[in-house]
């Protein structure tokens, strides 16, 4: 023989609204929890990360090259291919690839600057 289930009353309005607000309060606890647990992680976790990035990529940015803009052209001058040596043409290479590593921002730089415009002025540079 099988036990039929009790049956129960229905709440009344005001339990119901008591135990809809109880329920309410219990959600709202439990999300600042989990937001807790959350906001507990990413400053625990990935921000020091994210932070560490950062200040690499900042001391990279902000550091002080190495060598000013007559430094730079007087290594190149001394690398350059035509003083012959297959060491220092594999030198002036290397160094020519990391120009802008290693030399200040110029925001004249040109690969042409200095050059004669017209031929009467090359004629008279030979002159010199």
């Amino acid at each position: 023989m099988k036990k039929e289930p009790a049956k129960t009353k229905p709440l009344s309005m005001t339990a119901q609204k008591k135990m809809e607000a109880l329920e309410k309060r219990l959600r709202a606890k439990l999300l600042k929890e989990r937001d807790a647990d959350i906001m507990k992680y990413v400053s625990d976790k990935i921000l020091p990360v994210y932070q560490e990035k950062l200040d690499k990529a900042d001391a990279i940015l902000k550091r002080n090259r190495p060598f000013t803009n007559s430094e730079y052209r007087l290594i190149l001058a001394a690398l350059h291919p035509d003083s012959s040596s297959d060491k220092r043409i594999e030198a002036f290479t290397l160094v020519k690839s990391k120009e802008l590593l290693l030399r200040e921002p110029d925001q004249n730089f040109s690969l042409s600057a200095g050059l004669p415009k017209t031929l009467a002025e090359l004629k008279a540079r030979r002159k010199k």
